[in-house]
């Protein structure tokens, strides 16, 4: 089954990495314990998941909800959450009718939203100076998603179009991307997945997971930290 083929080459990679980081010249080397500097926060994961009326950032497609949690390194700590739904960017107005029907949105119902674009991002930035500082070059969140590109992409250009300039100095870069890290342990064995879609990736995992529920930000997220959650337990 891939699930179990899936654990064993996990195992199998995870034995190679630490035999290859510990010897060096014919001799085990100990982990130097590093100083701990008083400024560094503990690190935390920011999990993110957004749906957008469109694939493509650069033909004026724009987020429409946004959805993030944090926790600590395993995934296993919940610091705290955030979801937001709003209008898109004021200047946008090109929606793709198909990725507003993924989320049972019309074009009609999405402008009908009492929240604007601006209230949206400003809500988001607040949530997340709850939990690091950004005038801390030491102090910053792992940003993770399921297709981190498509996410980081988007929220980059989110930050733009408001005029603000701080992404890096709110995130880590590069971002965590939870797909490419089934995609690399997977590789021996691409032929036999249909696809990489979250839910496919999910039920591989046994994680239950409602396709009606798919494509709402608060939903996708929290699947992707379980699928993160079962990665590191591997």
């Amino acid at each position: 089954m891939l699930g179990e083929w899936m654990t064993r080459i996990v195992v199998r990679t995870y034995k190679f990495a630490v035999l290859a980081i510990t010897r060096v010249s014919g001799r085990i080397l100990a982990p130097k314990k590093l100083a701990k500097n008083p400024n560094m926060s503990e690190q935390k994961l920011c999990f993110i998941d957004v749906e957008t009326t469109g694939c493509d950032d650069t033909r004026g497609h724009e987020i429409h909800q946004i959805s993030a949690i944090i926790t600590d390194l395993n995934g296993n700590e919940v610091l705290g959450e955030f979801s937001s739904t709003f209008q898109p960017f004021e200047s946008s107005g090109k929606y793709d009718p198909a990725a507003l029907e993924k989320c049972g949105l019309t074009e009609e119902s999405l402008l009908a939203r009492p929240k604007d674009c601006r209230e949206g991002f400003l809500d988001f930035i607040h949530f997340l100076s709850k939990f690091c500082d950004r005038f801390d070059k030491l102090d910053k969140l792992q940003f993770v998603a399921y297709n981190a590109k498509f996410d980081d992409r988007f929220i980059r250009s989110w930050f733009t179009k408001h005029c603000d300039n701080y992404f890096g100095s709110w995130f880590w870069n590069p971002s965590i991307c939870v797909m490419q890290s089934i995609a690399w342990l997977a590789r021996e064995k691409r032929s036999e997945f249909a696809n990489f879609r979250l839910e496919t990736m999910c039920k591989l995992a046994n994680i239950e997971f409602n396709e009606e529920d798919a494509h709402d930000a608060r939903y996708d997220i929290q699947k992707t930290l379980e699928l993160y959650r079962f990665l590191i337990e591997l």
